[in-house]
């Protein structure tokens, strides 16, 4: 029974952007995504997570705010993987 269960096709649930960045937004600005991603995150549920392009901007580097894009990723890996 579980390997016929685990064999039927199944609808997945994806939130797909790229070039996601920690970006400083200042009025009259396109607004983050990121409060929309975090509302959806936390009423449906997603099974993955795709981002395409940039993280960070040059995450390896301190210009690249990693430590920053990390924790304001974390509310939306602890729902769905990334």
């Amino acid at each position: 029974t579980y390997i016929k269960n685990y064999l039927e096709p199944k609808e997945a649930k994806f939130i797909v952007f790229s070039d996601w960045g920690v970006v400083r937004h200042t009025v009259g600005e396109t607004p983050s995504i990121l409060p929309a991603i975090y509302e959806l995150t936390s009423r449906e549920h997603i099974d993955a997570v795709i981002i395409n392009g940039d993280l960070a901007y040059d995450l390896s580097t301190d210009v690249g705010y990693h430590m920053q894009f990390m924790e304001m990723i974390e509310r939306i890996a602890m729902r769905a993987p990334i």
